[in-house]
């Protein structure tokens, strides 16, 4: 990776594959999800100190959703989908970390 991460610690998850039908497209159904996982994080994983997902640098929907989501892009990645193309690498700070 290209960049740097927020938190040095092996105390995270990755969110690897977020798919919303394009017939159920543009309801929040996506939102709702993020907002869901983040939450379970938060409430029954408290260990977990950060929350980690990339995207391909054409996928707009993504990134809006994921910046909406208030985290923050720390780097790119390189090759990981094909040969040559740009991922964009992001992070979020969970409240455990701000306790600890």
């Amino acid at each position: 990776m290209t960049g740097k991460w927020l938190i040095q610690t092996n105390d995270y998850v990755v969110i690897h594959r977020l798919a919303i039908h394009s017939d159920h497209a543009g309801h929040g159904y996506a939102t709702k999800l993020f907002q869901e996982v983040i939450r379970q994080i938060y409430e029954n994983h408290p260990q977990i100190k950060s929350i980690r997902i990339d995207t391909h640098e054409d996928n707009k929907a993504m990134q809006h959703l994921i910046d909406k989501m208030d985290f923050t892009r720390v780097g790119t990645l390189h090759g990981v989908y094909c040969k040559g193309q740009i991922s964009y690498v992001y992070e979020m700070i969970t409240n455990s970390t701000e306790k600890n």
